[in-house]
């Protein structure tokens, strides 16, 4: 997050320094990785109006408490963005918002990258909250103390469920689902393939409410 933070304080900066003399809004870039924000300046406060484009998001931990420690990438839609870090500290990771908030704007957490949980700590994971499109291969790759992990079914569908999205978490006994009994019955045949490749027989999958 120090990288991230860092970026958009130069940004914002090189931006307030610029408004305070033209008085208009500005374009501030973020070289290398891609970012274009555009900010508005009013007595020298400037905020992030327009859309992030590719590459890393910055964003303020403190408009987004319940993500701290995590990092994204934006999708490029201007609209959604994908979890690329988590806390790898924690001993439970759970998110209790699916948006990031962005200065005025706010972007759905749709996808998970692989090695987004490397090294975590974390024995259970929820991640219900986000409105995921897929379960993709090795999502939760690393997360080898993971007993317990909740996933929101509501998008998905037996063909965006990955055989191997809980691949080789030995220590996984629950799969975890919110979705509706209908919705569920269509992704159980799906999400059971994939408790089998864990590498333990105990893997079971349940659906829950909430």
């Amino acid at each position: 997050m120090k990288l991230n933070k860092h970026i958009m304080a130069m940004n914002l900066a090189a931006v307030i320094a610029f408004g305070a003399v033209a008085g208009i809004i500005a374009p501030s870039v973020a070289g290398e990785d891609n970012i274009v924000a555009y900010a508005a300046v009013t007595d020298g406060q400037a905020s992030v109006q327009d859309e992030v484009t590719g590459g890393q998001v910055s964003f303020n931990e403190k408009d987004n408490p319940d993500l701290k420690g995590c990092d994204f990438e934006s999708n490029g839609d201007g609209a959604t963005v994908t979890l690329t870090a988590v806390d790898k500290t924690a001993k439970k990771v759970k998110f209790k918002t699916g948006t990031l908030k962005v200065g005025d704007k706010e972007y759905k957490i749709t996808s998970i990258k692989k090695g987004t949980f490397k090294g975590s700590k974390a024995t259970s994971i929820d991640v219900s909250k986000l409105e995921l499109e897929k379960l993709t291969a090795n999502m939760f790759q690393g997360a080898t103390k993971a007993k317990t992990i909740k996933v929101n079914g509501a998008k998905l569908t037996k063909k965006s469920i990955d055989k191997n999205f809980v691949k080789g978490l030995k220590k996984l006994t629950k799969i975890q689902v919110v979705a509706k009994a209908k919705q569920f019955n269509k992704i159980k045949k799906a999400l059971n393939t994939a408790a089998k490749k864990t590498g333990n027989k105990k893997t079971q999958v349940k659906r829950v409410k909430k």
